[in-house]
Order: C-alpha cells, then sequence, then structure tokens
C-alpha cells in the first residue's frame, strides 16, 4: 500500500483551513454578490420612492434584476465557450460595480433599468464562473469537496447577513446614494487586492495549504 505523505493526509482531510487559496476567492465573490444584493435589494425601494419612482416601477426593477440572473444563467455555457470564466470574473466584477453606480447615481427609470439589468447578468455570470472555479480547485476527493462547496456557499450565507447590516450603517451615515456609490467602488476594488494575493499564492490543482 502506498504511503501518503503527512501533507497529503492532511489535505485530503477536507479541512477548509487547508483548501486551495482559489476556493476562498470563489468564497469572496459569492459574498460580494450577497453583500451587494443586501444593500441595494434592501434600500433600493426606500430610495426609489424617494427620488419619485412608482412602486410599480420599484417592483419592475427589481423583477428585472432576477430575470437577468436567471436567463443568463441557462445561457453561461455558450458565454463561456466564448471567454473563459477565469477572465469572465473580474469583468463581471466590474459591470457589477457600474452597475451598482448607476443605480445610485441616475433617476432616469430607463437608465436605472440598465443598472438593474447589468447587476442581474454580472450576478448570474459570477455565480456560475465562481462554482466552476470552486470545482476546478476542490481536489478529487469527497473531503475536499465537501469542504469546499461548504466554504463556498457559506459566503452566500454571510452575505445575507452583513449586506443589510451595512447598508443600514452606511445610510444612516451618509445616506443610501451614497452608500450605492461607495459599495459600487469599494467592493469591487477589495475583489481586486484578495484576487492578487489569492492567486499570487494559488494552487496547482489538486493542491491545497500544506498542513504544518
Amino acid at each position: 500500500m502506498p504511503r501518503t505523505s503527512r501533507s497529503e493526509s492532511c489535505a485530503a482531510t477536507g479541512a477548509p483551513i487547508y483548501l486551495p487559496p482559489l476556493v476562498w476567492l470563489a468564497f469572496f465573490v459569492t459574498l460580494y454578490l450577497n453583500l451587494v444584493s443586501g444593500v441595494v435589494l434592501t434600500f433600493f425601494p426606500i430610495y426609489g420612492l424617494a427620488i419619485g419612482l412608482t412602486l410599480t416601477q420599484v417592483g419592475l426593477l427589481v423583477g428585472l434584476h432576477g430575470a437577468a440572473a436567471a436567463t443568463v444563467r441557462f445561457l453561461s455555457g455558450i458565454v463561456f465557450r466564448w471567454v473563459s470564466y477565469e477572465r469572465a470574473l473580474p469583468v463581471m466584477i466590474v459591470v457589477s460595480g457600474l452597475s451598482v453606480a448607476l443605480i445610485g447615481g441616475v433617476q432616469v427609470f430607463l437608465v436605472l433599468a440598465l443598472g438593474w439589468v447589468g447587476l442581474g447578468l454580472s450576478r448570474g455570470l459570477l455565480r456560475v464562473a465562481s462554482a466552476a472555479l470552486v470545482m476546478d480547485e476542490a481536489g478529487e476527493t469527497d473531503g475536499r469537496r465537501g469542504a469546499a462547496s461548504s466554504v463556498y456557499l457559506s459566503g452566500l450565507d454571510f452575505g445575507r447577513v452583513l449586506g443589510p447590516l451595512v447598508g443600514g450603517l452606511g445610510a444612516h451615515a451618509v445616506g443610501l446614494r451614497a452608500t450605492f456609490l461607495i459599495a459600487s467602488v469599494s467592493f469591487p476594488v477589495v475583489y481586486f487586492v484578495l484576487a492578487a494575493l489569492l492567486g499570487r499564492h494559488g494552487s496547482k490543482r489538486p493542491g491545497g495549504r500544506a498542513c504544518l
């Protein structure tokens, strides 16, 4: 029976600390998605009414977001034939940030609709691309796959908790419009910093952090 090294044995346990760094980047993508959703979806109805939109218009805009996200997921296979999911990730982060900036920076309904569609499209593709990243990085053992999946999906849960809290604190401190605009810049900046740091220490599939 072949002997396994200490690092291989530790990695096979599926402990989150030994997962490849890029799994943690995918975790941040899902955290980012629900942070943005928590900020925008929670507080846009209040903001929309304040800038003169009707309840019907608010509902239509949020519905466009959901429709765009759902539709683009079905088309993501075609999209990723033309561009790899690794390249799509940073592009969609930028699209998401620009979309949030439109939502917070304008009051014209048609431009707001463009922002909401852009936010939905970026969300749909980011979910697919980040899930693909996790599958490629997780490794071959059930333990590692389970650990990678749990870390990845926990980002959604943490985002649901933190998004409304961050949005509420921001709205109280600087107002809703400023909160949207700050979110549109700060969250993407954090992503690119983490991508640079984690990518520099990224594992070669299916490796992971060595056991100490």
